[in-house]
């Protein structure tokens, strides 16, 4: 095959698997976004963070209808690695922050101000997410598999809200074509 050739057939298979790739990516991110939301919604390490966590979503299906109280084993993933800074001990829940019960299904963390929260005190180190699993007092419900709640840098972000995950980001019908490259001509 020649170089040419091998070049077309591999831009036309990622052509062909780049329209999947994006929509799985962000259908599966939109479908879990909405087991946790953060207020304020596009949160930083700096804001002041409150966490809204909903039992009627993917991933909590152990804790639908649940009377009990609800429990967080929470820790931050930085640029240092995931599950760190973890508060209390792992299936203890009286060293673990307890949520408030805001409805049937739903409930609340107010976490303030991440840094303090989680007490870091190395400037180096910076929050990329909040980590998470909701319990119930007894340890025998939690949500499945662990929520990765993502932190915006602070400064201008970009986040783009639409169109819907649902919704083709873009169509791209090249059938078989493959881009030339050129050299311009010196002119006459």
């Amino acid at each position: 095959m020649v170089p040419e050739r091998r070049i077309c057939t591999l831009f036309g298979a990622v052509m062909k698997l780049t329209p999947v790739l994006l929509y799985s990516t962000f259908a599966f991110g939109h479908a879990l976004s909405q087991l946790v939301v953060t207020i304020p919604q596009y949160a930083t390490e700096n804001d002041s963070i409150v966490v809204q966590f909903d039992a009627t979503q993917i991933g909590a299906s152990e804790l639908l209808n649940y009377a009990g109280l609800v429990y967080a084993h929470t820790g931050v993933t930085t640029n240092k690695g995931a599950w760190r800074y973890i508060k209390g001990t792992w299936g203890d829940n009286q060293s673990q922050p307890s949520l408030t019960r805001l409805g049937a299904n739903l409930f609340q963390l107010t976490i303030g101000r991440p840094r303090q929260f989680y007490v870091l005190t190395d400037p180096s180190e910076h929050i990329h997410a909040l980590d998470f699993v909701f319990r119930s007092s007894d340890a025998t419900r939690q949500t499945r598999p662990d929520i990765f709640v993502p932190l915006f840098s602070s400064g201008l972000s970009v986040v783009v809200d639409s169109p819907p995950a649902s919704a083709p980001i873009f169509s791209l019908d090249i059938r078989g074509k493959c881009p030339k490259f050129v050299e311009a001509l010196p002119s006459i």
